[in-house]
């Protein structure tokens, strides 16, 4: 019994052993399966697990920026996607949903920004801080890679630069100014020529353009609201100027096509009467010098100065002592046939009309004395004849026109000589001026 036992026990470690030697075999052989696996499973390139991306090199996970093939991508140690800009070592990307960077041009809250492909060293990082030439088009770069805008100083020269960075040539307008930059997009200053007309651009430093009157070293120019330079005749806020062909404003005397002018030393022009050296001129409304005429009743000879009127000389010396209950006075000169008006007070009187007239007749001859200026009226019909304008200043005595036919037509248009039935008739504009300007109550003085 003890002998089989023996058997029994030892059979059952045969067995036994046997057994284990093939489980060994076996964990052997799938050991070697398993290692055969992690070699086929070795991790490459990018991966996404769980909602997160990795990327390996060789099973070991790289952050940052990578490079798989020519695509770069940024990838956190944790394996979240952080997308839009992302600084990494000092340089800026933008970063995509997908993990990959973004290359080229790109706008972001309406600024420009370049993602360079080609940098060695950072591959799809923003270009910073720098100018470079992309396309043969030169940008600026600020610190955070956003292209710069408006003015920059190039060396000595200005630059403009659109929204967009493109240099900026020809005509451009900023903040309210016009700017002149030529074609190499540089800021002109000075007298500059555009199309056949001059313009002016601030020489100190600004370079915006001029408009209106300009002042350079003591001569006189304007530029129009366009800031072209204006020559010849001008007219600014009503009044009349003269520019030569230069561009340079008048003054003085001026003959311009065969007819002389007189421009202030403000160069504005005169009209009406001018004293200069001693003598005097009449400008007419167009500021045409009058010459070899008559003027109301006075004469200009052919240089334009007025010839010597004693009988105003007369007038204007008896009108000293006079006063008048307003601040007009009229002087009628019966043997000269002569009208003259004052403006002013007594010992004070400045004459502002000098008319020939034509008094009453030897046998309706006008009433001499001091009257008052009464009733007036637009006509009144004598005979065959219509009489304009009149202005009472004694029962049936007038200042009146000349004799006009009832339709309209002139009669006798003749003064200078005693004419009349007692009325003073003077050219229809003066006894119209008469009629407008001199009040009730005037004194008038005929003699």
């Amino acid at each position: 019994m003890k002998g089989y036992l023996k058997k029994g026990i030892a059979c059952f470690i045969f067995l036994f052993s046997i057994s284990m030697s093939l489980s060994f075999v076996s964990a052997l052989e799938r050991n070697d399966e398993v290692k055969m696996n992690d070699v086929v499973e070795v991790k490459n390139g990018l991966y996404k697990e769980n909602g997160k991306v990795y990327f390996y090199e060789n099973d070991v996970a790289i952050t940052g920026i990578v490079n798989d093939n020519g695509t770069f991508y940024y990838v956190n140690a944790d394996g979240n996607v952080k997308t839009g800009w992302v600084n990494d070592q000092n340089h800026w990307y933008f970063v995509n949903n997908d993990a990959t960077c973004k290359q080229g041009w790109y706008k972001y809250y309406g600024k420009w920004y370049y993602l360079d492909a080609n940098d060695e060293t950072y591959p799809s990082s923003a270009i910073t801080n720098q100018a470079k030439e992309i396309n043969g088009i030169k940008y600026h770069f600020d610190e955070n890679g956003a292209i710069k805008t408006g003015w920059m100083l190039d060396g000595n020269d200005w630059h403009y630069y659109d929204q967009n960075g493109n240099k900026c040539t020809g005509w451009v307008y900023v903040k309210n100014q016009w700017y002149l930059l030529n074609d190499a997009g540089v800021m002109q200053t000075g007298w500059q020529r555009v199309s056949g007309k001059w313009y002016y651009l601030d020489e100190s430093g600004q370079g915006y353009m001029y408009t209106g009157w300009l002042d350079l070293n003591g001569q006189w120019y304007y530029l129009n609201a366009y800031g072209s330079m204006l020559t010849g005749w001008i007219n600014v806020k009503g009044t009349w100027y003269y520019m030569d062909a230069s561009g340079v404003m008048c003054t003085g005397w001026k003959q311009i096509a065969g007819t002389w002018y007189y421009l202030h030393s403000g160069g504005n022009m005169a009209i009406g009467w001018l004293k200069d050296n001693n003598q005097w001129y009449y400008l007419n409304s167009s500021g045409a010098m009058l010459h070899d005429t008559y003027f109301e009743a006075f004469y200009f000879t052919s240089s334009g100065a007025l010839r010597s009127d004693s009988v105003y000389d007369s007038m204007t010396s008896r009108a000293s002592g006079y006063s008048s209950a307003t601040n007009y006075l009229i002087l009628v000169d019966t043997a000269n046939c002569r009208v003259a008006i004052y403006q002013g007070s007594v010992n004070n009187w400045n004459n502002i009309h000098y008319y020939s007239c034509a008094p009453g007749k030897a046998s309706t001859p006008t009433v001499k004395g001091e009257f008052t200026v009464g009733i007036r009226g637009y006509y009144f019909d004598s005979g065959s004849s219509r009489c304009f304008w009149y202005t009472q200043f004694k029962g049936n005595y007038l200042f009146h026109s000349t004799l006009y036919n009832k339709n309209g037509t002139i009669q006798d248009n003749r003064t200078g000589i005693p004419l009349s039935h007692g009325c003073v008739r003077l050219e229809i504009q003066y006894a119209k001026w008469i009629y407008d300007n001199i009040p009730s109550g005037t004194k008038v003085v005929v003699y």
